[in-house]
């Protein structure tokens, strides 16, 4: 009995050993997956971020281009402007006395024409911004669109370390 007894007892000491020998190497399994799913997501991380640059740079460099487009616009009508301002100031006085009311006329159609030219370079601006928040409406869908992809991979990634 007492043998029977040391026989059980052993079989259930090499059944425990046994036990931690699985376990020992389904940690070993997990620990060396772990550097590289870190590794992979290190490098996502950094792709992630050197999209985010390159994505900032893009856009600075249009909100530069748009505000430069914006300021030659505005330079122009400004230089047009005063060239025709000093054409009529350039007159003599006896001219502008006597052609007042044809001079008036001029100016109503200069002011039309003013109006007009604001309203083009305001439809021009509004464009502009219309096209700016388009580019900053697909930068954020792609940004998502990344994000997306990239979280799938993170819960495979600890399902499959589960499993190891």
């Amino acid at each position: 009995m007492e043998e029977r007894n040391k026989y059980q007892l052993m079989e259930h000491v090499q059944k425990g050993v046994e036990e931690m020998q699985v376990r020992y190497q389904a940690i070993g399994a997990e620990k060396e997956v772990i550097p590289m799913h870190l590794q992979r997501a290190l490098e996502a991380l950094r792709q992630q971020h050197d999209t985010r640059t390159d994505t900032e740079s893009a856009l600075r460099l249009q909100d530069e281009a748009l505000q430069s487009r914006h300021t030659e616009a505005i330079n122009a009508v400004q230089g047009q402007l005063y060239d025709q301002r000093d054409r009529v100031l350039s007159s003599s006085v006896e001219y502008i006395h006597c052609n007042a009311e044809s001079k008036q006329i001029q100016l109503g159609r200069m002011d039309e024409q003013l109006c007009d030219f604001q309203e083009a370079l305001n439809g021009i601006v509004d464009q502009l911004i219309a096209e700016k928040d388009n580019f900053e409406q697909l930068v954020s869908l792609e940004q998502n669109a990344t994000r997306a992809l990239h979280h799938p991979k993170r819960s495979q990634s600890v399902t499959e370390t589960n499993i190891l």
